[in-house]
């Protein structure tokens, strides 16, 4: 997953192609947390979790998982509803919170001639507002 904003300023598939992208990739640019941290609704309400009673699920839940539930029913289908209480981490894998690492976005400047370039903020700013100029330029002449 890459999080991103592209500005394209110019007709795609020119060679004068100037493309400007604001990038956040999760992978640098975001961290994992804790249920708590992401105040998701699991861990603010609680959660449901319905297993076979005849399943090492519900074992795991009665014996090793480590968190408070209450038997909220049996049914006769042969499976056992679990409330979970709040302020409990979900199930590992269950979610996968992230959050900005508070790192500063990538500014990448690309050219149709294959070029590719991070920026800082005042050039990325500075080459945006001429391609900008360069276009308005052109289409007013028509």
């Amino acid at each position: 997953m890459r999080v991103t904003n592209s500005l394209i300023t110019n007709t795609p598939g020119r060679r004068d192609d100037q493309h400007h992208q604001i990038a956040q990739p999760v992978v640098t640019h975001f961290r994992p947390v804790t249920c708590e941290a992401a105040e998701c609704r699991e861990f603010r309400e609680g959660w449901l979790t319905v297993v076979a009673k005849d399943s090492p699920q519900y074992l795991y839940i009665r014996h090793q998982s480590g968190r408070s539930f209450s038997k909220v029913n049996e049914r006769a289908d042969g499976l056992v509803e679990f409330y979970a209480f709040p302020g409990q981490e979900f199930w590992a894998g269950g979610h996968n919170h992230k959050q900005p690492s508070g790192r500063s976005p990538l500014l990448i400047h690309r050219s149709g001639f294959g070029g590719r370039r991070l920026m800082e903020v005042d050039e990325f700013t500075d080459s945006m507002n001429e391609t900008a100029y360069r276009i308005n330029s052109i289409r007013e002449r028509g």
